[in-house]
Formats: structure tokens, sequence, C-alpha cells
């Protein structure tokens, strides 16, 4: 039973739907103001076989989000096992979609499901799951980089300076990143500190613990590059997803813009306004950075609403059967009902 962790984070389910229904609304104006031509006749003649393709890899990208945080339970040395790690990654996955609450929900669905259906000590799986989302955010910044160098490699410079914002967005997050890898790769100076003027004992503690934690990572060396690369081929697999897309409806527009587009227009989801899996603004977001990038308005939006089709409905279905059956049904409904109250 979950006795602590509760999602602050309250939606009524009618708030919920009215939410939803504002998100449709803002993707439905977009479009009429964008006028896009020709999206039907791009659907009708969709490769199927392209898009079953692209469903069977958006099982690997979301298992790799497990997979990496199972990397950073080994590196802290907690043994578990692999494939609860993918299903905690899927719970996480799951929340963030379902309770929008700028990820936050995920995450906390992710603290209750390792505490208590794994066992592990809360201030080991809160430092794991900080550790998980530093790496994440810093191999956002670099994919980000990675592919305007292969958009530039591969196409020239010219057209692309109004791509420059964005890098600069992707510097911003890797400074920020390398802050918050610092701050809890240091907890343990952080908690002499707080000692010495004998303030805040509860932080005192778990800071340290956090410390016993940050200090076995950082010391495996190997381990944590592995985990790193992990995480930098998660937002591969990823772009890899919209790319096949792309093929499906039968227009290339090179890996790397896709993959330059695909984590800029993820970030969205930490927004916190409470539609859920941010439809509408995701979407609108996908299309303009596409256009930016020299793409077909009908092929962008043509390339969206399949990217909803495959990462949204097929996830949320996906990870509700997978998680049916291995059980997790009880521990979503305790955290739900405890949201309600």
């Amino acid at each position: 039973m979950i006795r602590r962790i509760a999602i602050s984070t309250k939606y009524r389910k009618e708030t919920l739907i009215v939410l939803t229904i504002i998100g449709f609304g803002i993707l439905i104006l977009y479009l009429k103001l964008l006028s896009p031509e020709n999206v039907f006749g791009l659907l009708r003649k969709t490769n199927i076989l392209l898009v079953l393709a692209s469903t069977i890899v958006n099982v690997l990208y979301l298992s790799l989000y497990g997979i990496v945080w199972w990397y950073v339970l080994r590196n802290i040395r907690i043994r578990v096992s692999l494939g609860e790690c993918i299903l905690g990654g899927y719970i996480s996955l799951l929340g963030d979609m379902v309770i929008p609450s700028a990820s936050l929900s995920g995450e906390m669905l992710r603290i209750a499901y390792g505490m208590y259906r794994l066992g592990i000590n809360g201030s080991v799986v809160f430092t794991s799951i900080a550790i998980h989302r530093l790496l994440n955010s810093l191999s956002f910044g670099l994919v980000v980089i990675l592919g305007f160098l292969g958009i530039i490699l591969t196409t020239g410079t010219a057209g692309y300076n109004s791509l420059i914002k964005y890098l600069a967005l992707a510097v911003i997050a890797i400074l920020l990143t390398l802050l918050g890898l610092f701050l809890i790769l240091n907890s343990g100076r952080i908690a002499d500190y707080l000692h010495r003027r004998g303030k805040a004992r509860r932080l005192v503690k778990f800071l340290r613990d956090v410390n016993k934690c940050t200090t076995m990572f950082r010391r495996n060396i190997i381990g944590t590059i592995l985990t790193f690369l992990l995480a930098i081929a998660r937002w591969m697999v990823g772009a890899l997803i919209v790319f096949l897309l792309f093929l499906a409806i039968g227009y290339d527009p090179g890996y790397w813009k896709v993959l330059f587009a695909y984590p800029l227009y993820g970030i969205s989801l930490l927004i916190p306004i409470g539609i859920p899996a941010m439809i509408g603004i995701m979407d609108t977001t996908m299309i303009t950075i596409f256009m930016i990038l020299g793409i077909n308005k009908s092929v962008a939006v043509a390339v969206a609403l399949l990217s909803r089709l495959v990462m949204t409905g097929f996830t949320i279905l996906y990870i509700i059967l997978v998680g049916s059956f291995f059980g997790l049904a009880d521990l979503l409904s305790e955290v739900s009902k405890r949201n309600k109250h």
C-alpha cells in the first residue's frame, strides 16, 4: 500500500476532459490558420508496413527509458531486475501522459514503484531518478547540437540562421544540467554545511544518503559513460520513429533534421498547463519546427498526426496492456485515488 506518496497536482476527470478539448481546439485552430493542403491525400497513400515498423521501434524507445534507469541503479550498487525497471519506466511515462504536471506525476509514480514494488530506500530511488533526469537533460542538449551539425554537414549553412535560437536553448539546458549535477554530486558538502549550523536535520540525513549514492555513481566511470550513451541513444531511437513516419508518406527529410527537431518539440511536455499529453501544444510546436527546417506544411501536419497515433495512442494502449498483465493496476489505482483526495 502507498501511504506517503501522492501526486501533488490534482485534476478531476471533468477538468482533464475540458483541458483535452482545449488542446484539440488549439490544434484545430492552428491547422485552420495554416491551411495545409493534401494532408488526407498523403495519409491515404501511407505505407502501413513502415507505420507498423515505427510502433516496433517505439517499443524499444519506451523500454530504453527503464533500461537507462536500471543502469543508473546498477551504478549505485542496487541490484534489481531489468524487467522490473522497464515496467517502472513504462508506468512513469504513462503517468506523464495521463496526469499532466510537467513530468512530475510520472516521477512520483516511479518513486512509489521503486519504494513499494522494488523495496528500494526512498532516498536511493530519488537519487537514481534525479541522476536519470539530469543525464536525460544533458543528452537532450548534446543531441540537438549533434542534429544541427548533421544538418550543416549534409546540406550546408544556407537558410539555417533561424536555428541558432534553438542551439542557444540546447546550450542553456546543458549549463543548467551541469549545475544540477554539480549540486547533486556535492550533496555531502551541502549536508555538512547545514549540519554545522544545526539546521534541517532531516534534510541533512537525506542529503547524506544521496551523497552515498552519487559517490558510488561517480566512481563507476565506465558504467556512467555507458548510461549516458544509452540516454543519447534513446533520443536517436525516438527520432527514428518520426523519420520512419516521414518515409511512410513518401517523404525523406533527412534523419539529421528529425534528430534536431525531435528533442525540441518534446520538451513542451514540461510546460505545466495541465493538458494531457500536451495535445495541441506539442503538435503545433512540432509542425512549426519542421516548417522552419524547410519541410512542406502538408507533410509536417501528416507526420504530426501519424506521430500522435503511434507515440501517444499506441503508447498508452501498449503500457496499459503490459501494466495490467504484470499487475501494475493496483499501484496505479492507489496513486490515482490519493491524487483525488
